[in-house]
């Protein structure tokens, strides 16, 4: 037993001199790692950027215990921006000053006047005079301080505008959480988070599977995002999807001014929206659209991920008035290394804060925590290079080619950077039902829709706002309860008969047309009401400007027009016109059995041929008199001269994108198939029993006025020109006797010998 007790003190003795040792060696380890400082400029007031710091934090701290090896290390110098772009570019303007180059007068004047012209575009919108004067001389201030690396950070799209212009100017890689501009023009701004431009596609993808074809956007007015819009709208027309109105909504937009944008969009035909703007603004938007009732049943919302990937830092009244609302994600595949970090994640920093485990990580901490492994990645990579760095930009410069250069599987899946951005292979469609969102399919580049990644199978339903639960084969009209304003043009005949009901207080509206319109519209099922308004020009029976009633139909004082309007292509511009259901212009091709060959002269008599010969003959022997000595083409060889003298020669209108124009077509094709449209034309143009008269011929008769006009016309002018030429001639001969000219001609003319005799 002594023996035994004597060998476990050894070993105790033996542990805890290794451990001494172990203390000092590790201290002096620590002191030779190179220290590379990294800014974080976040809103730390947000669960968005209390998530995104922690797992920053915990990125490092995990990365390092890994690769205790690395010879460089990130210390992070954080700067809280308040939830204000300002405050943004004043901390990354005391974070990225380069104490090589700053110094240089050239170059400040140059990073103060761009960052002047982007510091007033936001004071424009809040009207901070102090904020500016503010952010730029901490910018200053801190320009002898210790100069950043690479900053992380840029939770919106005014602060990314900011960041982007300073990081190229400062040749300080940006790490963005939003959305980058043109990554040619900026090239030091790197997007960390999934391209919208992958989104676009599955957007478009899914309107075009609910067959339809126009929407309404709501974007953010600001520049960037009106640009990503576009590109929204370009996307949508490859699919013959049109955004018939684009509403701008302000971020600082007031609840006066979105109440008045939503009450616009509530009067249109269209009841399909696309949303692409931040969370804040969709919150603002959401809930007046509920309070509006542009979330009861018929509508239908289409929202991107800016909002759906904070959809779990949003409050509960928000995500209740977002019932039935379809959003697009980004996809995060789950694993096991997620799953354990999540768990570490919620039992960390739920002893900071308690309120914490009710928020759920979110894909941008993800991104953060795979964007700081890979710049820890390529600032050692960088550091670990034989070339010696003259300056401090060739080392940035190198830093941002190993950044470019990176690729690993990391929690949110392949982090590799393309055109400075991650490009996203699958977006993820969820649906919102109660308090939980249902994850409905995915949108792959390779499949398309699709209920489960890598297979090809159907789309389930959806259920939209007020609980129908469809996929729509034809779009529903929904139009806030309102009645359709028809305008129809007042004019004597059948096709409209308006007479005024003095018991109802009200215009009774008949004829073809209204019945027509009247079998069509009933058979879409709509439910809504419309009314005949009469149009006349001045009040005056009969007399109508087609023209007028399309641009007021454009113009939104009527919802349709219908009756004898023309359709032309100056017309089509303005408002889409629907199958013509008077005369489609299109008839079957027979062979005649008649192989008479002198069948083209039945049409008229034998004597109206032989005058319109002669006059035809008359006419060219005329024109052939007055203009043989004046006219060029008229001389010549008799054939030539010949030649010459013989060769001398109901619809529907609704506004443009209006639903109704095409189902309003497809009604009418069905009525003219089922005999319907039929029976209207012979109840009021003709009976079926009414028998066609026999074709009568075109006799002599019925021109004789016309061919006496036409001689008469062509005597007078040949009895004018006789006079003209006769005066002329005249004329000439009395010239040559009075001035002897004759006597001389004669003088040559006539023999002397007979002048002799």
């Amino acid at each position: 037993m002594e023996i035994i007790s004597r060998k476990r003190t050894d070993v105790l003795f033996l542990i805890l001199m290794l451990f001494c040792f172990q203390i000092p060696i590790k201290a002096q380890d620590d002191s030779s790692y190179k220290e590379i400082p990294v800014g974080v400029i976040l809103d730390m007031g947000s669960w968005v950027g209390k998530t995104v710091h922690s797992c920053i934090t915990m990125a490092l701290s995990d990365f390092y215990t890994v690769n205790n090896r690395y010879k460089t290390r990130i210390v992070l110098h954080s700067r809280d921006t308040h939830g204000e772009p300002l405050h943004a570019l004043s901390a990354a303007s005391n974070l990225a000053e380069d104490v090589n180059t700053l110094f240089k007068m050239h170059h400040c004047q140059v990073l103060f006047h761009r960052t002047c012209v982007y510091k007033s575009t936001v004071f424009q919108c809040r009207g901070s005079t102090a904020s500016i004067v503010q952010s730029w001389s901490k910018a200053l201030d801190l320009l002898e301080k210790p100069t950043v690396q690479a900053i992380i950070g840029s939770e919106s799209t005014i602060e990314a505008k900011f960041l982007a212009v300073l990081g190229d100017e400062a040749r300080v890689p940006i790490l963005s959480l939003s959305a980058a501009p043109s990554s040619n023009k900026y090239p030091y701004f790197l997007q960390i988070t999934q391209d919208e431009a992958t989104q676009f596609k599955a957007i478009a993808a899914l309107a075009e599977s609910f067959k339809w074809k126009n929407v309404i956007l709501i974007c953010e007015d600001a520049a960037n995002e009106i640009e990503m819009a576009k590109f929204l709208t370009n996307t949508l027309q490859e699919k013959n999807i049109f955004v018939t109105y684009m509403s701008l909504i302000s971020t600082f937009a007031s609840n006066g001014l979105v109440h008045e944008e939503l009450h616009k969009l509530s009067a249109m035909q269209t009841n399909k929206y696309i949303m692409h703007t931040s969370h804040s603004v969709a919150s603002h938007v959401l809930i007046k659209a509920k309070y509006l009732g542009l979330m009861d049943a018929g509508y239908k919302w289409l929202i991107t991920s800016k909002t759906m990937d904070f959809l779990n830092f949003m409050d509960g009244e928000v995500i209740e008035t977002m019932q039935g609302v379809v959003g697009f994600k980004s996809y995060i595949p789950q694993s096991m290394d997620l799953h354990k970090f999540t768990l570490k994640w919620r039992k960390e920093h739920h002893a900071m804060n308690s309120l914490m485990e009710l928020k759920k990580l979110n894909s941008y901490g993800i991104w953060a925590y795979d964007a700081v492994s890979a710049l820890a990645m390529a600032i050692e990579r960088t550091q670990a290079e034989p070339v010696l760095k003259t300056n401090i930009k060739e080392w940035e410069t190198s830093l941002l080619d190993q950044i470019l250069r990176i690729s690993f599987r990391g929690l949110g899946g392949t982090f590799q950077l393309f055109n400075g951005r991650i490009s996203a292979n699958v977006i993820e469609i969820i649906n919102v039902i109660g308090k939980e969102k249902r994850r409905v399919g995915f949108w792959t580049k390779d499949v398309g829709l699709t209920k489960k990644i890598g297979k090809l199978n159907s789309f389930p339903d959806i259920i939209w706002p007020g609980g129908i639960s469809t996929r729509p084969t034809h779009r529903m009209l929904q139009m806030s309860r309102k009645t359709l304003r028809i305008g129809i043009p007042v004019r004597r005949g059948r096709v409209f008969q308006v007479s005024y009901d003095d018991q109802t207080n009200s215009t009774v509206v008949s004829g073809f047309c209204a019945e027509v319109f009247r079998a069509a519209f009933n058979a879409l099922a709509h439910d809504v009401a419309f009314e005949f308004i009469p149009y006349m020009k001045k009040a005056e029976v009969g007399k109508v400007n087609y023209n007028d009633l399309i641009d007021r139909v454009h113009d939104g004082e009527f919802d349709a027009a219908i009756g004898d309007i023309t359709i032309t292509a100056n017309r089509s511009k303005y408002v889409d016109f629907t199958l013509p259901f008077t005369d489609v212009g299109l008839a079957t091709l027979s062979r005649n059995a008649d192989t008479n060959i002198w069948i083209f002269m039945q049409p008229l008599s034998s004597d109206l041929w032989v005058v319109s010969a002669c006059f035809f003959i008359l006419m060219g022997f005329v024109i052939w008199i007055l203009e043989h000595h004046v006219n060029e083409e008229f001389q010549g060889s008799a054939g030539q001269q010949i030649g010459t003298t013989l060769c001398y020669k109901n619809v529907q209108a609704f506004p443009k994108g209006s639903p109704l124009a095409p189902e309003m077509s497809i009604q009418i094709a069905k009525l003219r198939e089922d005999g319907t449209l039929k029976l209207l034309e012979d109840k009021w143009f003709k009976k079926q029993s009414d028998s066609l008269p026999s074709p009568k011929i075109l006799n002599l008769e019925g021109f004789g006025g016309l061919f006496l006009i036409s001689g008469v016309s062509m005597a007078s002018a040949l009895f004018l020109f006789m006079l003209y030429f006769i005066h002329e001639k005249v004329n000439f001969t009395y010239s040559m006797l009075g001035g002897g000219k004759l006597a001389f001609i004669m003088r040559f003319l006539v023999p002397k010998f007979a002048i002799a005799v």
